[in-house]
């Protein structure tokens, strides 16, 4: 009895995909949770306890004690000409723009872990 009930309740993958519900990306959440990674993969190449650093001519990070800033100049800014990317403000552009940099600083790592596996 009880398999019956069970075989009855399973529904066909199809089926399953038409109850999904829609929940829209909360762009605040992603961006902030990328910067976070950004931060941690960009601490070991910070000197001092400030500056800036241009990643692959696009991303500007500046740092500080205060924390990390991510300008992307893909996405200008006309009056700065430099787009600041916060979580308050993330739209999905930025955070696909956040993903879009830390892909390129983890296969930074990955290239320069092999090299220093290599000597």
């Amino acid at each position: 009895m009880k398999k019956e009930r069970a075989m009855k309740e399973t529904k066909s993958p199809v089926e399953q995909l038409k109850n999904l519900s829609f929940e829209p990306l909360d762009n605040e959440k992603v961006a902030a949770n990328y910067l976070s990674h950004i931060q941690h993969a960009v601490e070991p190449w910070l000197q001092r306890d400030a500056g800036r650093v241009v990643i692959a001519e696009r991303w500007v990070i500046d740092y500080d004690t205060t924390g990390l800033r991510v300008f992307d100049q893909a996405q200008d800014d006309a009056s700065r000409g430099e787009h600041m990317i916060t979580p308050v403000h993330a739209t999905l552009d930025d955070c696909n723009s956040l993903y879009l940099l830390l892909t390129t600083l983890r296969k930074h790592q990955r290239a320069q872990s092999a090299s220093q596996g290599r000597r």
